[in-house]
């Protein structure tokens, strides 16, 4: 038992629903993002067994963009900074 109470199971058919739905679309996020390259892999290659995608040229593979890098930095900066100006030690923005 916490400090100060206790804990109760509240489940409501709305809350369930969203939990499902963000679930399917984690599900979709994750079969596209897994299978996005086997598209511009050739039939042949496909049926020999290579997984390996040609290059796409003026890119390097492998790489995110600059400004998604530091848009997410400052992001992390930003959570950090507003969790402790406000003082709460157990903020979400300090455990992200």
């Amino acid at each position: 038992m916490a400090v100060g109470g206790g804990y109760e199971l509240s489940v409501r058919p709305l809350s369930l629903l969203i939990g499902w739905l963000i679930a399917v679309a984690v599900v979709v996020a994750t079969l596209w993002w897994s299978i996005r390259k086997l598209g511009r892999v050739s039939e042949t290659g496909l049926l020999a067994g290579s997984i390996v995608a040609p290059p796409r040229p003026g890119r390097r593979p492998g790489r995110l963009p600059l400004g998604l890098l530091v848009g997410f930095g400052l992001a992390a900066l930003g959570l950090t900074a507003a969790g402790f100006a406000s003082g709460d030690t157990p903020s979400p923005g300090l455990t992200f």
